[in-house]
């Protein structure tokens, strides 16, 4: 009898400084041992052990859908806290939790603050003021000040885990145009001149005589070097003739326009040319997210692949190619190596469609006709201009982060060729004749799924402490 008294009185002192969770698991094991009463403790020490007990089981029911069995139990909780003598529910203590436990299973837990997306992406603060945005049920386009130029948006809201909410954001329903290029790119408050400088600090201009790149191309400098165009041409001159540059039947496709996609760009360009509207580059699980949600009821012949029309093209430029003429290869210019599978369709593009037409939809192309650039820089927008310290410093602690993804119409049309892969910036510092960028950016980690209660209770939970028993 002695020595369960003594025992009791040890366990007692234990209890009264314990403070981790640990610690109050042995507890429990001794009070049955020992035949001590729960009733016999102190109220701190009674709350204490609920609120392990609790959190236990919250563990057990982590991400649990059953939202009303983990009420029940949050109900038991504060029903016995609230049973505790001295009023220890009402005190500072326990108080705080107890309120927000039971706003979470009242449903009346305050809601996220709602976000006018028009305020965000191209329409915040700091992106110029050079569009508006308007927003439906659908879609969130933001149209530029002179008009003619949409940059259209859909948000996408990854599936919650077993513990967070995945943040949601927005992304471009499609790849960046020549266009939507022009009305980003050049830095607010520039003109003229200046404007030249803005865009030439984005594009690469070299001296035609020392031009390295090859494969078709949407755009080229004008003669005074102020902005860009469409190319005259799809292919460079290399003193060959048309008909020996393209398939049978000879006529040549139908030449670049301004909604064509912005391709020939660097990773850094394309991050740099995004921050100036207030938007990034999609992160890969991004991407991923966006690809698998909204992309997989796509018709595969819009996707604009290495398709039967490519083939055509390379068997012809083969031929030539053996005949010893000087052109070039039928891939060139791809960031890939032109080798693997050939898609079965035939969308009858040889290079590159607009940006808006076909590809899927709500989403155009996230698979297909030019791959993308991807910066996984955890939301990160980078700085506006490439050579500032801040560029400078920004670029260099993400050179490992960047990838490319999607494929091309020049690249494998295996289903998983497109999957994100890696680059090393050197090699990339010019672009690729296939590889774009689209627009992405943040909802400001809004929540936009209902998270199970199990879930909610823990947030809560989890960062209170058990209470200093006096």
């Amino acid at each position: 009898m002695e020595l369960s008294v003594e025992q009791k009185r040890r366990l007692t002192r234990m209890l009264t400084g314990a403070s981790e969770a640990s610690q109050f698991e042995a507890a429990q094991g001794s009070l049955v041992e020992i035949g001590m009463e729960v009733g016999d403790l102190k109220p701190g020490i009674r709350f204490n052990l609920l609120l392990h007990q609790f959190k236990k089981s919250l563990a057990s029911a982590a991400g649990s859908p059953d939202d009303a069995g983990t009420g029940t139990l949050a109900r038991e909780f504060v029903e016995g806290v609230k049973r505790l003598p001295g009023g220890l529910a009402f005190g500072a203590d326990a108080a705080p939790t107890l309120t927000a436990i039971e706003k979470l299973i009242a449903g009346t837990a305050d809601a996220v603050p709602p976000v006018d997306p028009t305020g965000l992406g191209p329409g915040a603060p700091g992106a110029g003021g050079r569009f508006r945005g308007q927003a439906d049920a659908a879609r969130l386009t933001f149209t530029s000040a002179a008009g003619g130029v949409a940059l259209e948006f859909i948000r996408i809201d990854p599936p919650a885990s077993a513990n967070s909410g995945a943040p949601s954001f927005f992304i471009g329903t499609t790849e960046v145009s020549i266009a939507m290029f022009l009305s980003m790119a050049t830095e607010p408050g520039t003109a003229g001149g200046g404007a030249g400088a803005s865009l030439g600090s984005l594009l690469p201009a070299p001296d035609p005589l020392t031009d390295t790149r090859v494969g078709p191309r949407t755009w080229q400098w004008d003669d005074r070097r102020v902005t860009i165009r469409p190319a005259n041409q799809w292919l460079t001159s290399t003193g060959a003739t048309w008909a020996d540059q393209y398939a049978p039947p000879g006529k040549p496709p139908s030449r670049p326009t301004v909604d064509h996609p912005l391709t020939y760009i660097s990773p850094e360009g394309a991050a740099a040319a995004a921050a100036r509207v207030g938007c990034r580059l999609p992160s890969k699980a991004e991407w991923e997210a966006a690809r698998t949600g909204l992309a997989s009821a796509v018709d595969a012949a819009s996707l604009n692949l290495r398709d039967q029309t490519w083939e055509r093209h390379r068997v012809f430029v083969d031929k030539q190619l053996g005949a010893g003429k000087n052109i070039q290869s039928a891939a060139a210019g791809s960031f890939a190596v032109a080798e693997g599978a050939i898609s079965p369709t035939d969308d009858r593009t040889l290079w590159y469609a607009p940006v808006g037409f076909g590809g899927g939809d709500p989403l155009h192309h996230i698979w297909g006709n030019v791959a993308e650039w991807l910066l996984d820089a955890g939301g990160e927008v980078a700085p506006t201009n490439l050579g500032s310290a801040a560029g400078r410093e920004f670029f260099a602690r993400h050179a490992g982060d960047f990838a490319v993804a999607g494929g091309s119409a020049l690249s494998d049309a295996a289903p998983d060729a497109g999957s994100p892969r890696p680059v090393s910036l050197m090699p990339s510092s010019e672009g690729f004749s296939d590889v774009g960028f689209r627009l992405a950016f943040s909802v400001g980690g809004v929540v936009a799924v209902k998270l199970p209660l199990a879930t909610q209770l823990d947030r809560v939970l989890t960062p209170t402490p058990f209470i200093r028993v006096r």
